[in-house]
């Protein structure tokens, strides 16, 4: 018997990869000009994840991450986070401000302001895509940036998802400038109601 669910579902994330591949390049593009080196932005992967499970994604609760949050309002209400191990935030800190890939041991307020940009440019080129392919109206607030654990960061933004949501989207995320790597996580954790129409959205393209 054919499961309709599944298919659907499958449909669903498939259409969305779709959008947030077009919207990598695009962001690729605004970064690329940025800093001044060729950058590519790819997400081989995405999945609908538990809430309380996301922080095993990134390493486990107790590993040491940077994140970049910023508030999705309009038509659709949630919350969205790239989210970089440490290490990997240094490394992509270094590229974005010209320096070798090992000299950034400290994220200070330059550092910080350059991963917020990050953000700022990924995500709104993700909702920028999103929004113009679904028809709809999406705006986020400006990108704040802290670090600590990966558990409690993650902790202290789902605190604040409300209206009973229990997934996010989970963007598996490749940067590369200049030839290097660097992995982090698109998380997008709409609340329980905008997840819905979301996929009903995504299910008629």
């Amino acid at each position: 018997m054919t499961n309709v669910a599944a298919i659907l579902r499958e449909r669903e994330l498939a259409t969305l990869q779709r959008l947030v591949d077009a919207a990598m390049a695009q962001a690729a593009t605004s970064l690329g000009e940025m800093v001044g080196l060729p950058v590519t932005i790819e997400t081989p992967a995405i999945a609908r994840v538990a809430l309380g499970q996301v922080a095993e994604l990134v390493g486990g609760p107790e590993v040491e991450a940077v994140a970049v949050y910023l508030l999705m309002t309009g038509d659709l209400a949630g919350h969205l986070l790239l989210v970089l191990r440490v290490e990997a935030a240094y490394r992509m800190v270094a590229f974005l401000l010209g320096e070798p890939a090992d000299a950034v041991t400290v994220l200070d307020p330059v550092g910080a302001s350059a991963l917020a940009e990050l953000g700022n440019v990924t995500v709104g080129a993700f909702l920028n895509r999103l929004a113009d392919s679904l028809e709809i109206r999406l705006l986020t607030t400006p990108p704040a940036q802290a670090i600590d654990m990966a558990g409690s960061l993650l902790d202290g933004v789902l605190a604040q998802v409300s209206h009973g949501a229990s997934e996010a989207l989970v963007f598996h995320t490749h940067f590369t400038i200049a030839g290097e790597q660097v992995e982090g996580l698109l998380l997008v954790m709409p609340e329980a109601a905008s997840l819905t129409t979301l996929l009903e959205l995504a299910a008629r393209r």
